[in-house]
């Protein structure tokens, strides 16, 4: 296992809110969808499946959390990830759910 850096107490409470905003369903959904790229929140919505507004707030408490950023064309508003740590904490996070349920139930 790697070792962890010493971090202050200000870059603990930061890595905590990135922590806390990848804690619901519907966020990790939305994080899943935007593995492959840029979408628009009109996409993001028909993907999700939930309302509009919701995904809105979810897509807030991501951007806040400086997990995703976003840029507007004329009246469409399109997110992606802010870099590559974001995918990879993502996928190491899947990867290391998915070998402990193997190994727990032998699958």
């Amino acid at each position: 296992m790697a070792k962890l850096d010493k971090l202050n107490d200000q870059e603990l409470s930061n890595i905590a809110v990135m922590m806390k905003a990848l804690s619901d369903p519907t966020r990790l959904k939305i994080m899943q969808y935007l593995h492959d790229g840029e979408k628009s929140v009109g996409d993001i919505v028909a993907e999700v499946g939930t309302a509009q507004a919701n995904i809105s707030r979810h897509l807030s408490i991501l951007s806040r959390a400086h997990l995703l950023s976003s840029r507007r064309d004329k009246t469409t508003v399109y997110y992606r990830m802010i870099g590559p740590f974001v995918l990879q904490l993502c996928s190491h996070i899947c990867e290391g759910y998915k070998n402990s349920i193997a190994k727990k139930f032998g699958a």
